[in-house]
């Protein structure tokens, strides 16, 4: 069974989001997003790619990224797609939670 994600970054007026179907959860994600993903070029290039199988790996009939306008609309954009985790590039840092979490974590590995 996969565990769904929404790879994200913040924008000057919302965020950029792919939808990443396999192995979202934080033990797999963060250590390939901090390592390789850690400048905001390198997420550009990420999120440019849209909707992923895997980090880097494209999605047979994936999307490309969205924009929405603010976190609730992304939090809306992640059940819609029965994602369980969000993981979001603000300042050269990685933020993530469960879809249903109230709070954000700051990435640490």
């Amino acid at each position: 069974m996969s565990t769904r994600s929404l790879i994200a970054r913040k924008t000057a007026d919302g965020f950029e989001a792919v939808y990443c179907h396999n192995d979202g959860y934080p033990g797999h994600h963060l250590p390939i997003l901090e390592k390789g993903y850690s400048t905001d070029k390198a997420v550009e290039a990420l999120i440019a790619g849209g909707d992923m199988s895997d980090i880097g790996k494209p999605y047979p009939d994936g999307e490309a990224a969205v924009y929405v306008a603010n976190e609730e609309a992304l939090l809306a954009n992640a059940g819609a797609r029965w994602v369980a985790y969000i993981y979001v590039f603000v300042d050269g840092r990685w933020f993530y939670k469960h879809r249903n979490d109230s709070a954000w974590r700051v990435a640490t590995i």
